[in-house]
């Protein structure tokens, strides 16, 4: 039965050590959520692959602060609300699809709409689709878009942000979307002539931390082309900063993040400890850096347990535990020490 608790305390610890994964319960965006991004210079990303670290924390930030608002329609679409535009998307446990997008100037409705994100998203995965839509610009001109939609996890690692912190377990999204758009005069019935269509390339790159529903940092580099020359490229980066997350009632994140919290801690070594034999007594002085709950056993190499103490002691010196082991047959045996969660161990032979 010990057996099978340490095996399944193990399991646990796994699950909130192996890196961050896109998931519907814990990334998926929210009715009544109000985002709060603050605009920073734009960077560019050149790294990937496992154990990255992106430094930062010395990003210069602009003045430009945007809130982004997801609500419900009277139609039970989802929609997303900022500065420029409003969008509609279908969500379901498995994936989030742009289906289309109304601004001051425009209005498109995608026939084939854009699957932003499916659920789970780890770490090498990659997915892609065509996209089709039809709209209007300024009620006069008609809008043509299509083309595909790649997205990626290239990328995984720790993040130094603004306040120097590091946070781990992030994930680095990529997203490319290549594609045509053509603007025509509905009484235009050669609209599909090659000098009505322009050339559009979005690279977007998103940075998602283990504990946080929404990405902390993005990138967004448009560039547009005219018969393949270049003639614009909008570049954009902001931070959505782990404070004004925090401010967001989220238990599902709430719980990871505390999660992660007790694996810091049970990674940490609070406990500073020596092992003293005086004949058959085995002695532990040690010291603590925080309170700590210690559970100490003595065992033989065939996992049987012969000796077991708790204590639950708080930071300071001079404690002290010991143990008679003078009944025990002669071997080799272990002892066990926990605390908070991290486990030493130190062998005993007795003669």
């Amino acid at each position: 039965m010990k057996r099978i608790l340490l095996l399944i305390a193990y399991s646990v610890f796994v699950s909130f050590s192996i890196g961050q994964t896109i998931d519907f319960q814990t990334n998926a965006p929210r009715c009544g959520d109000v985002i709060k991004r603050q605009q920073v210079e734009y960077f560019s990303s050149t790294k990937d692959g496992k154990d990255v670290l992106w430094d930062f924390s010395e990003l210069n930030v602009l003045d430009r602060k945007e809130d982004i608002e997801y609500f419900l329609g009277k139609d039970s679409v989802l929609r997303s609300a900022d500065s420029e535009r409003m969008c509609f998307y279908n969500l379901s446990e498995d994936s989030l699809i742009l289906t289309g997008y109304d601004s001051p100037l425009e209005r498109m409705a995608y026939t084939q709409p854009i699957h932003l994100m499916a659920y789970p998203f780890s770490y090498g995965y990659t997915m892609s689709n065509d996209y089709d839509g039809t709209g209007s610009y300024c009620q006069r001109q008609v809008i043509k878009q299509k083309g595909t939609h790649f997205i990626e996890a290239d990328a995984e690692g720790s993040i130094i942000n603004a306040n120097g912190d590091t946070l781990q377990n992030v994930i680095q999204i990529h997203s490319i979307r290549t594609g045509s758009l053509c603007y025509y005069s509905p009484s235009d019935s050669l609209f599909e002539d090659s000098s009505h269509i322009k050339q559009v390339i979005q690279d977007v790159y998103q940075w998602y931390a283990k504990g946080y529903r929404y990405p902390l940092y993005e990138t967004t580099s448009t560039a547009y082309y005219d018969n393949m020359t270049m003639v614009s490229n909008i570049l954009s980066a902001n931070m959505c900063s782990i404070e004004e997350q925090d401010k967001i009632e989220d238990e599902v994140n709430e719980e990871v993040r505390k999660e992660i919290e007790l694996e810091k801690k049970a990674d940490t070594d609070i406990i500073h400890y020596e092992m003293v034999r005086d004949g058959n007594t085995i002695i532990i002085n040690y010291s603590l850096d925080a309170d700590a709950s210690i559970n100490a056993l003595i065992c033989s190499s065939r996992g049987v347990l012969y000796y077991r103490a708790n204590r639950k002691n708080g930071a300071g010196e001079n404690y002290s535990m010991s143990f008679n082991i003078a009944s025990l047959p002669r071997g080799e045996y272990v002892l066990y020490i926990n605390v908070n969660g991290k486990v030493y161990n130190e062998k005993i032979k007795k003669n």
